[in-house]
């Protein structure tokens, strides 16, 4: 026997309603914020003020049609179950031009589970207590942030540059000049390194 605290449906008159959102109603507007730590920089999309439709080239818009087909999906796969997807938005930023790039990329997490959230309201009606039972399918996103930052770094390149003189044959002679030729002890240095010896007889 089965156990219930409200009446049981009645067969002949079915009381369950489906409901369908049109996908391409919906668009999602992406703000992310990110701490790059090495510069102590902060880079943020939080003070856009207009929404920048997709596909355009600084979009910060996009419809959650496009979102599925970036994860290789279907509307119609996701109708049922609904689905969870991994939105990562990826700055790419020039730091000494103060320019960064933001790419939405979406991935599939689950299709099969997908996600739902049930919600009862409860309500009376002529002194009997009912209760309708809401079953929501839909999509679960969630966002990450990942920065790519480039600044050009002066103590680098002297290392970079002086690392590479090192392993060219050139380095020896050009130490060889510079002691000869510039520094002020460099006397005593040709002295040092030019020896006079006599002529060996055999």
């Amino acid at each position: 026997m089965r156990r219930q605290w409200c009446p049981a449906e009645d067969p002949s008159k079915p009381t369950t309603e489906e409901h369908f959102l049109e996908f391409n109603d919906v668009q999602l507007w992406f703000q992310t914020y990110l701490h790059y730590h090495r510069f102590q920089l902060d880079v943020s999309t939080a003070d856009e003020q207009e929404p920048v439709h997709y596909p355009h080239r600084l979009a910060n818009t996009y419809r959650l049609r496009d979102l599925l087909r970036m994860a290789n999906l279907q509307a119609e796969e996701t109708m049922e179950n609904g689905a969870m997807l991994l939105v990562t938005a990826l700055l790419r930023c020039e730091l000494d031009d103060e320019i960064c790039e933001v790419i939405i990329e979406s991935a599939n997490v689950a299709t099969e589970t997908g996600f739902n959230h049930v919600h009862n309201h409860v309500y009376y009606e002529d002194g009997v207590r009912k209760r309708d039972s809401y079953r929501m399918f839909g999509m679960r996103i969630m966002t990450f942030t990942t920065g790519l930052g480039r600044k050009m770094s002066f103590s680098q390149i002297v290392l970079q540059l002086s690392q590479a003189i090192a392993l060219l044959t050139v380095a020896e002679l050009v130490t060889d000049q510079v002691l000869m030729y510039v520094i002020p002890e460099k006397r005593h240095y040709t002295e040092q390194k030019i020896t006079q010896v006599g002529v060996l007889n055999d």
